[in-house]
C-alpha cells in the first residue's frame, strides 16, 4: 500500500525539479532573486529524490532493476537526442557515454543499485560513501563521463535513504510541530546562498575541484559543508510535507517518473519560443504558473501507462 505522506513529499520534489529547470532555462543565475532560488532548490530537491529513492530501494533482483533503468534511458537518449538535432543541427558526440541533460539520474540508479549491495557489505556503508563522494572531485577524468562525479556525489543521499529513510519519515509523521522548523531551516538556507554565492558547477555535483577553482583542503570542505547543508533541507523538506491522505500532490507523487522523463522536452521547446523580457518578479511568476501547468498535463496516468509499456516492449525483446 501506498504511502501518501511518501507521495507528497514526492510530488513536491518533482514541482522543484520542474520549475528548477525553468527557471535555470528562461531566466539563468544572473539576478540575485533566481540565483538565491536555484541554489536553494537544487542543494535539496535531487538529494531528497535520491534519499527517497535509497529508502525504497529493495536490495534484490538488482540486475532486473538494471533492466528496468536502462530500457528507460537507451530510448529517452535517442528521444532528446533527436529534438536536440531537430533544434540545432547538431548531433552530440558524446552521445554514447554521456547522458542527456536529465537523464543522468536513470544512469545513476543504475550504478547506485550496483554499488549499494557492496557497500553494505561493509561495516560503515555510509562513510564509505560519504569518502568517495569527497574523492572524485579529485578526479582527472571529465566527471561527465557516464554522469561518474554526479554518481559518487550523490551516493551519500541514496545510502542514507535506504538506512536510515523510514525511520526519518515515521519520527516526522509523529511529530507535526516540527514543520515550523522546518520552514525556519529552509528559509535560514535560502539566506545562506543569498549572502554566499556559490558557483552552479558545485550543486550539479558533475565537475572536479580544479574545475571548480578549488584545491586540497578548501575543496574537500566546500563539499562537505554542501553535504550536510543538503541533508538538513531534506529533512526541512519532508517536515513541511502535507500529511493529508488526499491532495493534488498525491497523484503528482505517483507520476513522478513520466514528469521526469517528459518535463525536458516541453522546457526546450517553450525556451525556445519565448524570450523573457519583463521584470524579475513577472518572469519568476511565469515560471511559476509554467511549472504549475506542466506538472498538471504530465502527471495523468495515462502518460506513466505509456512509458511503462515502452518499458517492458524493450525489455521483451531484449530478453528475446
Amino acid at each position: 500500500m501506498r504511502d501518501p505522506f511518501i507521495d507528497q513529499s514526492k510530488g513536491i520534489l518533482i514541482f522543484l525539479v520542474v520549475f528548477g529547470h525553468f527557471l535555470e532555462r528562461l531566466i539563468g543565475w544572473g539576478t540575485e532573486e533566481s540565483r538565491t532560488l536555484l541554489s536553494s532548490i537544487y542543494a535539496i530537491h535531487m538529494p531528497a529524490f535520491i534519499f527517497i529513492s535509497g529508502m525504497l530501494f529493495k536490495n534484490k533482483n538488482i540486475l532486473e532493476k538494471v533492466s528496468y533503468f536502462l530500457s528507460l534511458l537507451i530510448p529517452f537518449q535517442l528521444f532528446y537526442l533527436l529534438l536536440n538535432y531537430v533544434l540545432t543541427g547538431h548531433w552530440s558526440s558524446t552521445w554514447w557515454y554521456q547522458p542527456y541533460w536529465i537523464l543522468w539520474y536513470l544512469l545513476g540508479m543504475i550504478f547506485w543499485a550496483l554499488l549499494l549491495p557492496l557497500v553494505l557489505k561493509s561495516r560503515y556503508p555510509l562513510f564509505i560513501a560519504v569518502s568517495a563522494a569527497m574523492l572524485i572531485g579529485f578526479s582527472p577524468i571529465n566527471n561527465y563521463i557516464l554522469s561518474i562525479g554526479r554518481v559518487f556525489t550523490f551516493f551519500p543521499f541514496f545510502v542514507l535513504g535506504h538506512l536510515y529513510g523510514q525511520t526519518w519519515f515515521q519520527w516526522l509523521k509523529q511529530y507535526p510541530k516540527t514543520r515550523l522548523l522546518g520552514l525556519v531551516t529552509l528559509i535560514a538556507i535560502a539566506l545562506v546562498f543569498y549572502a554566499v554565492p556559490i558557483s552552479s558547477g558545485w550543486l550539479y555535483g558533475s565537475y572536479s575541484y580544479s574545475q571548480l577553482n578549488q584545491h586540497g583542503l578548501m575543496a574537500l570542505g566546500t563539499r562537505l559543508i554542501l553535504m550536510v547543508i543538503s541533508v538538513v533541507g531534506c529533512v526541512a523538506l519532508f517536515a513541511l510535507t502535507p500529511r493529508f491522505k488526499f491532495s493534488p500532490l498525491v497523484q503528482l507523487g505517483q507520476n513522478t517518473l513520466a514528469v521526469y522523463l517528459l518535463h525536458g522536452f516541453v522546457v526546450i521547446l517553450i525556451a525556445q519560443l519565448i524570450k523573457l523580457t519583463g521584470t524579475i518578479e513577472f518572469n519568476l511568476l511565469l515560471c511559476l504558473l509554467l511549472s504549475v501547468v506542466t506538472c498538471f498535463v504530465l502527471q495523468q496516468n495515462l502518460l506513466s501507462r505509456m512509458i511503462e509499456k515502452l518499458s517492458q516492449l524493450l525489455r521483451l525483446q531484449k530478453s528475446g
